[in-house]
C-alpha cells in the first residue's frame, strides 16, 4: 500500500538521521499498516521493535500503545488470553503516563476481545469504561468553559460514577 511505502521510507530516513523516538514511531505505525492488511507475523514483528525501541527510550505512554496494538493482533490472530493480558499491561502503563486516547483504545481492544470470547458481560463494561473517559473529559471542558450549576451537577455525576438524571 501507499502507507506502508511512505513510513517505510520514512523509517529508512529515521535511521541515519539516528533518531530512535522517530524511528520507534515509524516501527509502530508500519506495524499497524500489516495489521490493516491482515499480514500478523509481520506486525507483530514491527510492534515489538517499536516495544523495545520505546523501553530503551523510557517512553512509557509509547510502550503502552504499542502493547495496546499487539492485543488487538493477538486478538485478530484468535489468542484471546494472550490479548487480554498484552492489553492489560498496555492499558496499565497507559494510565501511568496518564495518555487518555491510549486508555480509551485499551478500553476499546479489551471490549471487541471480550465480545469475540462471547463475554458479552465483560464486554459491554469495557465499552462503558471507554466511553465514560469521554464523557468525563467532555464534562470537564464544558464546566471549564461555562461553570453554570447544570455543568458543575453532571461533572460531579460523572466522577462520582452515578446515573445521569437530565432534566429538560
Amino acid at each position: 500500500t501507499e502507507a506502508l511505502k511512505y513510513y517505510k521510507l520514512a523509517l529508512a530516513i529515521w535511521e541515519k538521521s539516528g533518531s530512535k523516538n522517530s524511528v520507534s514511531i515509524a516501527v509502530h505505525n508500519i506495524g499497524s499498516v500489516y495489521e490493516t492488511l491482515g499480514n500478523y507475523e509481520e506486525a507483530i514483528k514491527y510492534i515489538q521493535q517499536a516495544i523495545d525501541l520505546r523501553e530503551e527510550l523510557g517512553d512509557i505512554s509509547g510502550v503502552g500503545g504499542s502493547w495496546i496494538l499487539l492485543a488487538s493482533v493477538y486478538n485478530k490472530q484468535g489468542k484471546t488470553e494472550l490479548a487480554i493480558s498484552t492489553a492489560k499491561k498496555g492499558l496499565e502503563l497507559a494510565k501511568q503516563s496518564g495518555a487518555w486516547s491510549s486508555i480509551r483504545h485499551a478500553h476499546l481492544v479489551l471490549s471487541e476481545i471480550y465480545e469475540s470470547k462471547g463475554l458479552f458481560k465483560e464486554a459491554l463494561s469495557e465499552y462503558k469504561n471507554e466511553n465514560m473517559k469521554e464523557a468525563i473529559k467532555a464534562a470537564t471542558s464544558a464546566y471549564n468553559i461555562s461553570p453554570t450549576k447544570e455543568n458543575e451537577y453532571i461533572f460531579k455525576q460523572l466522577l462520582s460514577g452515578s446515573e445521569l438524571i437530565i432534566k429538560d
